[in-house]
């Protein structure tokens, strides 16, 4: 399946580059391929990981979802900033979609998808780079505008782990978490990943949740001037 991927991927990117010379490939709005790396602060951060050990259901849109990640409550807090970062192997990230939900007390949720088939429909099978992780390097999503999205305007053979945009269907998706409680009592975080293509498999080793807390401004209207 896989060589018949490569084939159908070489056809589609050779068809893609006779179009290039009159419609050139927009950047997403996280800015162009020759962006300065950005980055993912999360040295600061209050962080929680679970290990997941789980393989990856090959072709299936059931997929793998994680059990879930709960932070203390953090009372009068709000969240500033998320970053996300995956320890996982998969050949193949063009198969993958992966969504990030968090589920507050109430039952509302809010998602971002980190990855979405990374370079479909570009090509047929979208990017044929491989994820590989060790515990020192992951891979991390975050909001910093510079950050490229995973496997969109490059895609080598071997995807390094780093620090990417999520995913260019949803861009500046991570910032729909802020302003939310930090540690809400009775809120939590998931993490799915779905397969859509047979022949290649991964694994997820584990993942974290990386907050940025702080104290909500303060409006005009919420402001004690005295009398």
């Amino acid at each position: 399946m896989r060589i018949a991927k490569l084939l159908f991927t070489v056809v589609s990117v050779s068809l893609l580059a006779m179009g290039t010379a009159f419609a050139e490939k927009q950047p997403s709005e996280y800015g162009s391929p020759d962006a300065a790396p950005g980055s993912c602060p999360v040295g600061t951060y209050k962080a929680s990981k679970i290990t997941v050990n789980a393989d990856i259901p090959d072709n299936d849109p059931a997929g793998l979802c994680t059990p879930s990640i709960k932070f203390n409550p953090q009372p009068g807090l709000v969240i500033a900033d998320v970053v996300i970062d995956i320890c996982m192997d998969h050949t193949w990230v063009g198969d993958l979609d992966i969504v990030l939900t968090y589920t507050d007390a109430g039952g509302n949720v809010t998602s971002a998808n980190l990855l979405a088939r990374p370079g479909v429909p570009e090509t047929g099978f979208g990017c044929s780079g491989d994820l590989v992780c060790d515990p020192e390097n992951k891979y991390y999503f975050g909001s910093d505008p510079a950050l490229e999205p995973l496997g969109e305007f490059d895609c080598p053979s071997l995807i390094e782990p780093g620090c990417y945009a999520v995913a260019i269907e949803n861009p500046g998706a991570l910032e729909s978490f802020r302003g939310l409680p930090c540690g809400e009592e009775g809120g939590f975080w998931d993490l799915c990943f779905v397969d859509n293509a047979a022949g290649d498999t991964g694994h997820v080793f584990n993942w974290s949740v990386h907050l940025l807390c702080e104290a909500p401004p303060v409006s005009v209207d919420d402001a004690s001037w005295g009398e």
